[in-house]
């Protein structure tokens, strides 16, 4: 009887033991999944940060292109515009420079007409006299 009792003994602290083992493996299992969770969820936002830092600097180098375009197209049209001035001024120029020209024709007509009269007056006072 005492054997049986020392082997119902024996059994019940080998499954008390084996209880033990499978529960520590649980305990173990539960962390390890645990940590493969908290590892996958870290994973997950430094992925998130990374994506969010990436499109921030995208955005950042599109707005920059945007400036630059911006300012590419303000050179452009102040230079359009400056060849448009000029252009205009050139016309403006020639305009003025063809009216001095006929001022000038006209000045000489009308003194080459004064000396005709002159010559004119001149010749019939002597043909007076």
């Amino acid at each position: 009887f005492e054997l049986e009792s020392l082997e119902d003994q024996e059994d019940e602290e080998e499954e008390e033991v084996e209880e033990e083992v499978e529960e520590e493996e649980e305990e173990l299992e539960a962390e390890e999944n645990l940590e493969v969770v908290t590892l996958e969820e870290e994973n997950e936002e430094e992925e998130d940060e990374e994506v969010s830092t990436l499109e921030d600097e995208e955005d950042e180098e599109e707005e920059d292109l945007d400036e630059e375009e911006e300012v590419e197209s303000v050179a452009l049209e102040s230079e359009d515009e400056e060849y448009f001035d000029d252009e205009v001024e050139e016309e403006e120029d020639e305009e003025e420079e063809d009216f001095d020209d006929e001022e000038e024709v006209d000045s000489v007509a009308l003194e080459s007409e004064d000396e005709e009269y002159f010559d004119d007056e001149v010749e019939e006072e002597e043909d007076e006299e």
